[in-house]
This record gives structure tokens, sequence and C-alpha cells, in this order.
């Protein structure tokens, strides 16, 4: 199974060898500054015990949090 994340870095090669960047310029974007991954287990209306997860990247702190 691939994860979200690989497909995206699979079209940004592909954009980035078609526009011809720098493999350090590439390194430099695919590289996250930072990654938080979050897991939440609730109990579902069913009764299940449901388990969510979320993610936050964040490519550059230019801008903040």
């Amino acid at each position: 199974m691939v994860s979200g994340f690989e497909d995206v870095n699979y079209y940004f090669r592909k954009a980035a060898r078609v526009m011809d960047l720098s493999a350090s310029i590439e390194r430099m974007l695919v590289t996250p500054y930072r990654e938080v991954k979050v897991d939440v287990s609730i109990t579902l209306d069913s009764g299940d015990l449901g388990t969510f997860i979320g993610y936050r990247v964040q490519h550059d702190k230019s801008r903040g949090p």
C-alpha cells in the first residue's frame, strides 16, 4: 500500500524533472520542516472502537506555525 505522502512525492519529482530543478532544490522542497502525527481512538455509535489518524506537515516556517 502506498501512502499519500509517497504519492505526492512521486508527482512532485516528475514535475521537478520537467522544470529541470537541481537535486539540492528538489531535496529541500521534498523534506518537510516538521511532521506531526496524531492517533485518536474513540468509541463509535456501533460500540466498536475506531482509531483515526491525522497528519500535519509543515514545509516552511516563514509564515509561522
